[in-house]
């Protein structure tokens, strides 16, 4: 706890109030687009994809971000594994847009594939795996970097590629 609310305190407390624009009176992100490998949108100053949510001291924080005026309002979008969403429509792989048809958890079911387990029965460190497989391979990630970022051996990585596109057969 001591290492959380330090953090937060570190990180936004301090932090935010030193951003506050003299003019406006109000904080200003930076938007980049060209930031990422992936083409995503990122910002900085404050980085407003890092603010916490999940923890109550994290959304306390987000209380403090507030539209100028009533008729205005803040837009919190997540276009939810959108590369996958458009993965599957181009490529036509009928069994990851059956996936997200059904709303189910798209790394859990490949992890469920790839482990050959029952996706009740997929730990966090297997869908954590997954989910750098389903990311990795579409920005061309190889067996090698998929070693290191998943923790595995090089034969392992090759096969969870192999497992991949054998159950997405279109990509």
């Amino acid at each position: 706890l001591y290492r959380t609310v330090t953090k937060l305190r570190n990180t936004y407390v301090d932090t935010l109030p030193q951003l506050i624009n003299e003019q406006t009176h109000r904080i200003h992100t930076n938007f980049h687009q060209t930031g990422t490998a992936t083409g995503r949108l990122s910002s900085s100053d404050p980085n407003l994809q890092n603010i916490p949510i999940r923890s109550a001291q994290g959304r306390e924080i987000r209380r403090a971000f507030r539209a100028q005026n009533p008729d205005n309002c803040i837009i919190s979008a997540d276009y939810s594994q959108i590369e996958l969403r458009i993965l599957a429509s181009l490529a036509q792989e009928e069994n990851l847009k059956d996936a997200f048809l059904s709303g189910e958890d798209i790394h859990t079911m490949m992890a469920s594939r790839i482990f050959a387990t029952k996706p009740e029965d997929v730990s966090a460190d297997q869908r954590s795996q997954a989910k750098a497989i389903n990311f990795g391979l579409i920005y061309g990630m190889g067996a090698q970097r998929l070693a290191r970022e998943t923790g595995v051996s090089t034969k392992e990585a090759k096969d969870f590629i192999e497992k991949y596109f054998a159950n997405y057969p279109q990509i």
